[in-house]
């Protein structure tokens, strides 16, 4: 393979590498203050809420959301709800949808530098620890109590789950609250395959990574059929959920703490991440991989969006097949691949968070206590206009127009109880939330954050071997037998040891805390 090619691979990989890592990054602490401040001058509630409008105006917030940049029907969705709103909260929006690849590096720049943001979208893979480290973010645990409907969407768990050194810079929206792995496969593919060779991937049962081989059968017959035999695989980590780890640090490395001994373990060292990379080599050279997961404009949505690819990782959701489907547009077969786990980051898959520049911390909570808990506003902002970008049944069920000019989705707009169903989704699917939220299993170590701050050469040096190696051990494009002792010994290199002694001095220190 040519090496413009494989650096093309490198740095896609690398970019979706750090989007996926919203269901196992680790987050770090610091305390809040006003980013154009010094150190002294911290933004508290009391400041927060003497900032506020008190005058009766109506108040309009400047709201940055994650993708949906476009839209035909934006204006007219912006001005049905700001109708709405004003005379019902005195609060107006202007929305700011920003594309999923430029919203991480705009926010952070924005945040910095401008004194008009007011709320935006907000995720543990949104650079969520760094622009807290930054003081970007406002301090709202005083505050938030005082909204109490809003506080009252969420079990308090969740609340006390998505903290910060004890702290609250965000609103979740509250969809599952706990972290899991599925494998999907397009429906009709699926269908073909066991009519003509007798293969059913519905039948398929795995338990982590350690079962894939499981899968290659089914790769074997697809892999002439479609462009992409594999979307999309995110390297071990599901095997922590699999496996009886919980994790700590998800750079790649994958430090997580063993269940059964309480052990702090880096994962990449263990017989599971061997026999992972040596499938992932075998399946490169069976063709299961192809030229085109190397190149950097490949959009892997593209293929899942056609229904061109054999196989692909999948987060999952309580209705999942039907989520699965909505979210590509095409049916989709799931089977998940671990256990659902409630981890100290898994409610902070999606959320909201306001700037500590912003003057308008009260209509920015107020407005979002009413989005979760108003179906009038959330069918606004999440399907658009009725009558032209959906309609509703007698039922209450939306249907969502085949030209609709505004389309959102409910887990990153607002909690899963207030909107409308759709046609989509199943009928108990609001009743499948509330069960699979009560059944996740809690890590032991939930809320333990590992703080970065002692370490941070070492880790910019690790991301610099993570960019070098991960994804081509990943998919399979570097012998383990070769390349494993490499990607080991470059870890060391750039001061594992010394990640690892602070990672375990804080979780001594964490787990006295709790005796």
């Amino acid at each position: 393979m040519k090496k413009k090619k494989l650096l093309a691979f490198v740095l896609a990989c690398a970019t979706a590498a750090g989007m996926i890592s919203g269901c196992g990054s680790q987050s770090t602490t610091a305390e809040t203050e006003t980013a154009s401040e010094s150190k002294s001058t911290e933004t508290t509630a009391d400041t927060a809420a003497a900032t506020t409008e008190a005058t009766g105006d109506v108040v309009n917030i400047n709201w940055y959301l994650f993708d949906g940049a476009g839209q035909a029907d934006q204006p007219a969705v912006q001005d049905a709800m700001n109708a709405y709103t004003a005379d019902k909260i005195g609060v107006t929006v202007t929305l700011k949808p920003i594309s999923s690849g430029d919203y991480n590096n705009t926010v952070k720049l924005d945040l910095a530098a401008a004194d008009d943001v007011d709320l935006c979208f907000m995720a543990n893979w949104t650079g969520l620890d760094e622009l807290i480290q930054s003081n970007a973010l406002m301090d709202l645990t005083d505050l938030l109590p005082q909204y109490e409907e809003l506080y009252g969407v969420m079990p308090e768990e969740i609340w006390d789950s998505t903290k910060f050194d004890g702290k609250n810079y965000t609103i979740p929206n509250y969809k599952e609250s706990f972290s899991g792995y599925s494998l999907i496969t397009p429906q009709a593919l699926a269908d073909k395959v066991k009519e003509e060779k007798g293969i059913d991937f519905q039948s398929l049962e795995l338990n982590g990574y350690s079962d894939l081989k499981k899968v290659e059968p089914y790769l074997e017959a697809v892999k002439d059929e479609v462009s992409l035999p594999i979307a999309e695989l995110w390297g071990i980590y599901p095997d922590i959920f699999a496996n009886h780890y919980d994790s700590i640090l998800n750079k790649g490395t994958e430090v997580g703490v063993d269940e059964n001994t309480g052990e702090i373990v880096e994962l990449l060292k263990t017989d599971a991440a061997k026999d992972y990379f040596t499938l992932m080599h075998e399946w490169k050279e069976k063709g299961y991989w192809k030229e085109e997961n190397t190149m950097a404009d490949v959009n892997k949505d593209t293929y899942r969006s056609a229904g061109d690819y054999g196989i692909s990782i999948w987060n999952t959701v309580p209705d999942n097949e039907n989520s699965a489907s909505d979210r590509y547009g095409v049916p989709v077969y799931a089977i998940q691949i671990t256990d659902n786990k409630i981890t100290s980051d898994s409610a902070l898959g999606s959320g909201w968070a306001i700037s500590a520049k912003s003057k308008k911390a009260d209509a920015c909570l107020k407005y979002l206590q009413l989005l979760n808990t108003d179906t009038t506003l959330a069918d606004l902002f999440v399907y658009g206009i009725e009558g032209t970008d959906y309609t509703k049944d007698a039922d209450g069920v939306v249907t969502v127009s085949e030209n609709a000019g505004w389309t959102n989705q409910v887990w990153k707009a607002t909690n899963y109880k207030v909107p409308s169903l759709s046609s989509t989704e199943s009928a108990d699917k609001k009743e499948q939330y509330t069960e699979a939220n009560a059944a996740a299993t809690p890590q032991k170590i939930m809320g333990f954050r590992f703080d970065s701050t002692n370490v941070r050469t070492e880790i910019t040096a690790l991301d610099n071997v993570m960019n070098e190696y991960q994804v081509l051990m990943n998919c399979g494009f570097y012998d383990p037998e070769e390349y494993l002792p490499k990607y080991l010994d470059a870890i060391e290199q750039a001061g594992m040891d010394k990640i690892l002694t602070e990672i375990q001095t804080q979780y001594d220190a964490w787990k006295s805390s709790q005796n």
